[in-house]
This record gives structure tokens, C-alpha cells and sequence, in this order.
């Protein structure tokens, strides 16, 4: 806490300086920052509510609240329909153009020149009032989508505008969209979650096979930090990248600790006909869940051990069906209490 307040020195709910991008003048208010922060916020008001410290805990949850608003308002370009890479002003741009601008590839050079003097002369009329800045379309703009942030149109729009040849290349997605000259497995692996989350499953599958394509180029048995080989021989995050779309979107595992609960909410790729995840520790036990699809209808075969209340979401539109029982579509989702912990469900 003590460090969110020293860093958020003008009080407007983002911290100011570096985030994870390591480019030189990149020290305004960045996205990611505002966005994880805004997540820890909301972490920590669960924590407080759960050790029972209800004021602590609406104070963090309003903090979390207001700094969400801030993201999807301040730092939304409605224009582009992308989020931009940094809250800052006119003045702290110029000053830093040359920063900014010393890394830019030859061959880019010249695009990138013209597309900032129009961004500043775009800006200029605001003066020092500061505003959102769309610096050089780094990944770090799906944080709002990889986190739930995003409300859904606006995570539509961007998702969308994001799984072009401008942000995607051979190997996955590129670090920036501006200069199109590096990919690593971090920027992929946080599109995909982020495609996942929203529900585009086959989006999400596409980046994680160029992800695996790489597979062994540099080292056998192993993906390069950059893609498709070079950089770190292996890298953690590249785990996530591949793992946290498939086990929390695809089979749709996603525990609750807090509430003492497992929600099952798979959204698979179309692709896929048959499909098993097995024996996932998870809480106090494990979970199984084995796919089918056949027409319209796909099936989960569930096995849970956790003594965890177990859920299943229906998609908003289908219908369930569950031990002979019919659960009729609905406008919104549902989410349904599994009370056996071994059941075969059916989405149709």
C-alpha cells in the first residue's frame, strides 16, 4: 500500500514509472501497471473480506472499482479500439521522443517517425493535460482482456484488432505493433489467455501452435524465451502461455478458495472432437474432465475429488442436461450445482 501511494503521485489511480517493458522513455503511467495493480486491489479486498475486515475490504474493493473505470476510460482509444500503452502528456513525450524513438529498426524508421509527429500534433492542443497515449502498440494493451478487465465490447473490438498480420507474425504475437521485429512467448501466451478468456478458444489455439512450433529449434525439448530461437533457452512464463489457456479456458477449470468452490467452464477450440485432461491438483484434491463432441452437442465427463462445492457454467443460449434432468437456455449464463463429484454433463 505504502508503495502504490508513492508511486501514484498525482492521486489518478495509476502508478507512474517503468512497467515490464524495458524501452528507455517507457516511464510514464503504463498499462500494465494500472492493470495489475487495479487486479491486486481487488485480490486484496477478497483477502480482507475472507480474514473478516469488511472496512479494509470495501475500501480496496472501491479502489479496485474506480481504478477499473479509470482504465476503461482514460486509456481506451476509442478511435483505434485498442487500449493504449501509457497515460501521459504532451510535454513528458517530446521530452523523452528521443528515448523513445533510439530503438526504432531502420527499415521502420521512417513509418514510425511520421506516425509519432502525427500523434504530437494530435496531442499538441491538449498541452501538459495528460490523456492516453497509443506510444507503439506494445502487447502490454491486452492486460485489460488477459485480466477481465475489458467490458465486452470493448474487449470484442480489441481482441479482434489485435489478431491481425499488424500484431501477429509467423512465430506468434509481436512485441509491438509499430515495429513488427521480435515475438517472444510472453506477448503470445498473454493474447492467447486473453483470446481464451473472452471466449475465442480457436484464436487462442492458433497462437499457442505457433507457440509450439518453435518446439526444439534451439534446444531439444524446450521453446526459446524469443521466437522462434533465441534468448533464454526456456523461460516459466512460456508454461503460462501455453498451460493457462487450456487448463483454465479450454477444459475450464477454474477454482474459488475463498468460497469454497470449483467452477467447471470449458469453452473448447471447434476443432475439437475428443479431448482429457486428467487428475489436475487442484484445492483440496484433483479434477478430471474428459470432452466429446458430436453435432451440436458436446459432453464432459467429470470426476472431482475436492470436497469443493463443484459448479458447471452453461453458456448463455444452451441448454444443459445433467443426470436426466434439462436445464432450457437461457439469456444469461448459468451456473449450475454439480452435487454428484463424478457426472456426465451435456451442453447442447
Amino acid at each position: 500500500v505504502q508503495w502504490l501511494e508513492q508511486q501514484d503521485d498525482d492521486g489518478d489511480l495509476f502508478p507512474s514509472g517503468y512497467g515490464i517493458i524495458e524501452i528507455a522513455g517507457l516511464n510514464s503511467e503504463m498499462i500494465d501497471s494500472a492493470v495489475y495493480t487495479c487486479e491486486a486491489y481487488d485480490d486484496f479486498a477478497r483477502m480482507c473480506q475472507h480474514k473478516g475486515m469488511p472496512a479494509q475490504a470495501q475500501k480496496y474493493a472501491e479502489l479496485a472499482k474506480k481504478t477499473r473505470q479509470a482504465i476503461n476510460t482514460k486509456l481506451w482509444d476509442e478511435k483505434e479500439g485498442l487500449y493504449c500503452d501509457a497515460y501521459t502528456s504532451y510535454p513528458a513525450v517530446l521530452e523523452k521522443l528521443d528515448q523513445i524513438l533510439e530503438k526504432t529498426p531502420g527499415p521502420m524508421e521512417d513509418e514510425v517517425r511520421g506516425y509519432m509527429r502525427a500523434l504530437l500534433a494530435e496531442k499538441k492542443a491538449l498541452g501538459s493535460t495528460e490523456s492516453g497515449w497509443l506510444l507503439n502498440r506494445n502487447w502490454v494493451i491486452n492486460t485489460p482482456m488477459e485480466t477481465g478487465i475489458a467490458p465486452e465490447e470493448k474487449a470484442r473490438r480489441a481482441l479482434a484488432n489485435m489478431h491481425t498480420d499488424t500484431f501477429i507474425g509467423p512465430w506468434g504475437m509481436y512485441l509491438n505493433g509499430m515495429y513488427r521485429n521480435a515475438i517472444m512467448t510472453i506477448s503470445t501466451g498473454v493474447m492467447a489467455a486473453a483470446q481464451a478468456r473472452y471466449g475465442h478458444a480457436d484464436r487462442a489455439l492458433e497462437l499457442i501452435e505457433k507457440i509450439f512450433s518453435t518446439f526444439g529449434m534451439a534446444t531439444p525439448g524446450a521453446i526459446s524465451e524469443m521466437s522462434p530461437d533465441y534468448g533464454c533457452f526456456v523461460q516459466a512464463w512460456t508454461t503460462y502461455a501455453v498451460m493457462l489457456p487450456i487448463v483454465r479456458y479450454f477444459f475450464g477449470i477454474q477454482p474459488d478458495a475463498q468460497a469454497d468452490r470449483l467452477v467447471l467452464a470449458p469453452c473448447p477450440p471447434t476443432s475439437w472432437t475428443q479431448a482429457s485432461i486428467q487428475d489436475v491438483p487442484v484445492l483440496d484434491g484433483a479434477v478430471s474432465v474428459t470432452l466429446h463432441t458430436s453435432e451440436n452437442r458436446r459432453t464432459y465427463a467429470v470426476k472431482s475429488t475436492s470436497r469443493a462445492k463443484l459448479f458447471f457454467r452453461v453458456p448463455a443460449g444452451r441448454r444443459m442436461e445433467l443426470d436426466g434432468a434439462v436445464y432450457p437456455a437461457q439469456e444469461r449464463e448459468q451456473l449450475v450445482r454439480l452435487e454428484k463429484k463424478e457426472c456426465l454433463v451435456a451442453i447442447c
